[in-house]
């Protein structure tokens, strides 16, 4: 099953700024100082985090969408035949903090 949402709690200049931290720690090792950081993470067995972020978020939908977990979002899932499982997350309540509702729902 393919699972498709829209949910995001961070901006894209967040997971930048996450990112070069992973970097510049990554950099300090003792002879992956002059690698390329995509040939760093690789020669590490790491992913970006990002990736992992993303990977995460699939594995959690997965486990929603086949009761592995609880629903406490309110996520519905509509079946598509020819596209699979589309995840319907609804909007973060307005009263909630900016650094809680997706760069979506603001």
């Amino acid at each position: 099953a393919v699972v498709s949402t829209q949910s995001g709690h961070y901006g894209r200049g967040d997971i930048q700024e996450l990112e070069s931290v992973q970097k510049a720690f990554t950099a300090r090792i003792s002879g992956l100082k002059d690698t390329h950081y995509w040939d760093r993470l690789k020669q590490l067995s790491l992913m970006s985090l990002q990736r992992r972020r993303e990977r995460y978020i699939i594995i959690h939908m997965w486990k929603i969408l086949n009761g592995a977990t609880s629903n406490d979002l309110k996520i519905q899932f509509v079946s598509r035949p020819r596209l699979g499982n589309l995840a319907i997350v609804p909007p973060a309540k307005k009263s909630a903090s900016a650094a809680h509702q997706s760069a979506y729902d603001r």
